[in-house]
């Protein structure tokens, strides 16, 4: 079967100056729309028979790509979208960016590329990147392929390396060989020394063999309009017409058959599919030339939910308050496991347990992970408890790393609380390796059990750990995940009666995955991992390439929600994705962190999202100018609370602080009580943002009114300071005279500032203060500040 390509091809020239060579005579494919199919498909009938195999514009099902490492910023795919280019893009140029490079990892790499079936390979053509820095021209390149037991060299490899146009960032090599027939292909790249890689394009010249003698070219979303391009391409054009036979499976199990003809004598036809009855979701479009669906393509595709859909549940789950730190690392030096920074929050409640709210959380001391317990009585101040897992036995795959995660049952709206297995135990996922350092060796997952958080006397239970990583990607047996298992976090799927475990995998970029277990120590990938990948938002901005991560899932109203960390045009921040039936992820590219300038400045990641009362809390793990420690964001402003607990005894009269204490006690039951509600929260949040606007300069002296419908009163005294529920407040007098004050008080709103702060006079004698259009009973409360 092996033959020398010379003796197969004629020779001729080509872009390369100074280079004859074998695929001059096949064109260049140049920048063109993702969704022109059969320009893409017309191009593979390239002269002497010889196609790219490698060609997937549209990167929907195969040939697929696969490599070890993929730098943020730059697509694998774009190796195989039939476009080159060394532009940056905006704001740099005008673009088309589109590369791959391994940039930061200055070791050899490959590209590996798999088929749909074996082909015959006849020649490798790679478009290298060089940047002049970083990223120069490979020292060396060459070609491997899968005999179906181990990777081997291609037979008498000769590599050409030419010049491409004007552009000198770009380097073409050809690689000729001995044919050899395979399903998988991949160049290996070395790089110069101390240097990294990267290529804009890559190109497998070959003879085509289609799987059941036909080939399908779909994009990966369905468009806006609902209408799907399809284009079928025949392995050989057919005397008589030849019937396409098509079904659409929607997420909600729906089906849709259709039926095309690709005309007699053509190769190929491009046809349009109305969509617009499907249920938005993942789509699995099965295309067969036989009426029965034998010898069928399938593929999946993506109808996106609607952005009303993604609007309304980020505003359901947003926090556009910044609260701050509320847990830090102890500190380096003190001896602690938390010493150096401390990491992904996991916050539940107790049941029976009316006092705290509980975190765990991950400490590290220079040496590895473990993972600790903390304790809230308002959500927002922490205290910490203890360690709660230790790392294994020397020399175990988990002695140096043992970071954890509560296996919790979460009904959105209430806390979670921990999760009871089967035989009435607790569970917790945890992430482990066998190598000291900051998450070196190898990274597996692992499982622990207790019968409870605490033991009756108060201290802490021991977990007992399974003997056995539970998720391992050290055998290589699926190359998503490239070796590395991160944070896996499991949820009880009781509509499904099993578990799904949530874990990042591999780097560069990470990229999320799923697996299902009925006993949490034994677990089936989903088939379709990774379910959350790098990828483009539909405003054209880059999402996930380096990060998909993290997971935190719970269900509000009929939808799936996954709150995990990307890497985004706002740098490594919080965002959620959704989904109808918790296998197919679509991302909303809304963020829900932001970086600020100080403590988040570098990274506000790694959430965990509850609600509670009506309130959003948003705990992530925040890197910045204080280092690696946990911050919050919540739904309602909260700062009150803050400023009221930074006051000190000393600092006020010991009756002032009192009243203090007290307004401070009844908002922390009202955040924590359960069956409480948001309006309670807000008026115990009111009573102590007016405490603190009064202060204790002089003392204050609460009126309290009760009417219906118009009523008045008069005070007698000197009034210096007027705080009144209620933003309507109008003064109708001249100074020294009669002050009038009208209130609404059916509008119900918080007047925050003092009389004195928005400007009113300091009056003197006789106060009246008019009520208007009282609909109902209504209780005002006024702080009258008299001399």
């Amino acid at each position: 079967m092996k033959k020398k390509l010379a003796a197969y091809l004629l020779s001729a020239t080509i872009l390369c100056s100074g280079v004859t060579t074998a695929w001059a005579a096949v064109p260049v494919e140049h920048e063109r729309s993702a969704l022109a199919f059969s320009e893409h498909i017309l191009d593979r009938t390239a002269s002497k028979g010889l196609v790219n195999l490698a060609l997937n514009p549209t990167g929907v099902g195969f040939p697929k790509l696969f490599t070890e490492y993929t730098n943020a910023g730059d697509n694998l795919k774009d190796l195989a979208d039939g476009i080159i280019s060394s532009k940056q893009g905006p704001p740099i140029d005008e673009g088309p960016r589109n590369r791959w490079t391994n940039y930061d990892r200055q070791e050899t790499a490959f590209v590996e590329v798999q088929f749909e079936t074996e082909q015959d390979v006849h020649q490798v053509e790679l478009f290298a990147y060089n940047d002049f820095g970083g990223v120069p021209t490979p020292k060396a390149v060459s070609v491997q392929y899968w005999d179906g037991s181990q990777w081997q060299e291609a037979a008498n490899q000769e590599v050409t390396v030419g010049t491409y146009e004007n552009d000198t960032w770009i380097v073409p090599f050809t690689i000729n060989f001995d044919v050899f027939r395979t399903a998988n292909v991949r160049v290996t790249m070395i790089p110069q020394d101390g240097k990294s890689v990267g290529a804009s394009e890559l190109r497998v010249w070959g003879v085509r063999e289609m799987l059941h003698g036909f080939e399908i070219t779909v994009p990966e979303m369905v468009p806006g309009d609902n209408q799907l391009p399809l284009s079928v391409m025949l392995e050989e054009a057919k005397e008589q017409s030849q019937p396409v036979y098509i079904k659409m499976v929607d997420s909600a199990g729906a089906e849709q058959v259709f039926m095309e003809e690709i005309p007699a004598n053509k190769q190929t036809a491009d046809f349009s599919l109305d969509l617009t009855e499907a249920v938005e979701g993942r789509i699995q479009l099965t295309v067969s030339l036989q009426e029965d669906f034998s010898e069928g393509r399938t593929v999946f595709l993506t109808k996106r939910l609607s952005e009303d859909l993604f609007q309304s549940i980020y505003e359901e789950v947003k926090t556009p308050y910044e609260y701050g730190i509320v847990l830090s690392y102890s500190g380096v030096g003190t001896d602690t496991f938390d010493s150096d920074l401390i990491d992904n929050p996991n916050v539940f409640a107790i049941p029976g347990d009316d006092t705290y709210v509980y975190m765990t959380y991950v400490g590290h001391d220079g040496t590895g992970y473990r993972t600790g317990l903390a304790r809230s009585m308002d959500m927002l101040h922490w205290e910490k408890v203890g360690k709660i897992l230790e790392n294994g036995e020397p020399g175990a795959w988990d002695e140096y790393n043992a970071a954890g995660y509560i296996v919790r049952d979460h009904e959105w709206g209430e806390l979670p609380t921990p999760h009871v297995t089967e035989d009435g135990r607790l569970a917790m996922t945890y992430l482990a390796s066998d190598t000291p350092g900051y998450e070196a060796g190898i990274k597996r997952a692992g499982v622990a059990f207790a019968d409870s958080i605490f033991q009756p006397d108060g201290s802490l239970s021991q977990w007992e750990r399974a003997p056995d990583p539970v998720l391992d990607a050290n055998d290589g047996a699926y190359p998503y995940e490239k070796g590395i298992i991160w944070k896996l976090q499991a949820i009880w799927d009781a509509e499904n009666s099993r578990y799904v475990g949530f874990y990042n995998a591999a780097g560069g970029p990470e990229v999320m995955c799923q697996a299902y277990s009925q006993d949490l120590l034994h677990w089936e990938r989903e088939a379709t991992n990774p379910v959350l990948n790098q990828d483009i938002s539909p405003s054209g901005a880059i999402w996930g390439d380096s990060h998909n991560a993290d997971a935190d899932v719970v269900k509000i109203g009929d939808y799936w929600v996954m709150f995990y960390f990307t890497s985004s045009p706002g740098g490594i921040i919080d965002s959620f994705a959704v989904s109808k039936d918790m296998v197919h992820w679509e991302k909303s590219y809304i963020p829900l962190t932001e970086r600020n300038n100080t403590y988040s400045s570098t990274y506000a990641h790694k959430p965990c999202v509850v609600k509670k009362n009506g309130v959003v809390y948003h705990y992530y793990n925040a890197v910045g100018s204080e280092g690696r420690l946990i911050a919050l964001d919540t739904s309602i402003d909260l700062s009150a609370l803050q400023r009221a607990q930074a006051i000190s005894p000393e600092d006020c009269s010991e009756a002032w602080y009192q009243g203090l204490q007290e307004k401070v006690t009844a908002l922390q039951t009202e955040l924590r009580v359960d069956g409480g509600s948001l309006e309670r929260i807000q008026a115990a949040l009111q009573a102590l943002e007016i405490y603190l606007d009064a202060g204790e300069e002089v003392e204050s002296q609460l009126l309290t009114v009760q009417w219906s419908g118009n009523a008045s009163m008069r005070i007698e005294g000197n009034a210096e300071e007027i705080l009144i529920h209620g933003r309507d407040l109008r003064r109708k007098s001249a100074a020294g005279r009669r002050a009038d004050l009208h209130l609404y008080p059916d509008r119900r709103c918080i007047f925050k500032r003092t009389a004195q702060r928005r400007g009113h006079r300091v009056w003197s004698g006789w106060l009246h203060i008019y009520l208007y259009n009282a609909k109902r009973e209504y209780e005002p409360a006024f702080y009258i500040c008299q001399s």
